[in-house]
């Protein structure tokens, strides 16, 4: 008797449930439409942001490029967090404002 209601349950999710949570979910999707212009400028933001960082690092990974660790004077074994200077002893440096 169990395992009848069990398919049963099953089935009924299967047909009746799943295609509801479906239908659910398409209906939401089309209620919430296109983006509204905050949300398309937040997103055009965001890719400038993002593009001003790809930017960055690429200039950085130059630089470290162009610089071995022999010509830069660093022992790359000594290079441990023990070795490093608390972060209490590195200057504080006061952020600027980033260009829209």
């Amino acid at each position: 008797m169990t395992e009848l209601l069990v398919i049963l349950a099953g089935l009924a999710f299967l047909f009746v449930g799943l295609p509801l949570a479906l239908a659910h979910a398409a209906l939401r999707w089309r209620q919430a439409g296109a983006a509204d212009p905050v949300d398309a400028e937040t997103l055009a933001e965001l890719r400038a942001f993002a593009e001003r960082l790809e930017e960055r690092l690429a200039t950085v990974e130059r630089l470290v490029d162009a610089t071995p660790l022999a010509e830069a004077h660093v022992d790359p074994a000594r290079l441990t967090s023990s070795t490093l200077p608390p972060p209490s002893a590195v200057p504080r440096v006061p952020r600027r404002e980033v260009d829209p």
